[in-house]
C-alpha cells in the first residue's frame, strides 16, 4: 500500500493505493492532504492502513486518476 495525492475531474484527493484501487481517505474521516495525514503520526497510520485492508474492494480504479 502506498499513500498517494490524485486528482479526479481536476479537484486533489488523498489517498491510499491498493492493489489495482485507490481508496480516498479523506472521505473517511482522515486527513484531507498527504502533510496533515504525516503530520498525524503513525497512530493515525496505522488505522488508515487497517481502514483500508478491510476495504479491499472499495475506491476506485487506479486507471481513472492522473
Amino acid at each position: 500500500m502506498k499513500y498517494i495525492t490524485y486528482s479526479v475531474e481536476k479537484e486533489q484527493k488523498f489517498g491510499a493505493f491498493l492493489g489495482e484501487r485507490v481508496i480516498e481517505l479523506g472521505q473517511h474521516g482522515f486527513p484531507a492532504t498527504m502533510l496533515d495525514f504525516i503530520q498525524a503520526g503513525q497512530e493515525l497510520w496505522a488505522a488508515a492502513r487497517a481502514y483500508c485492508l478491510d476495504q479491499p474492494d472499495s475506491g476506485i480504479s487506479f486507471s481513472q486518476i492522473r
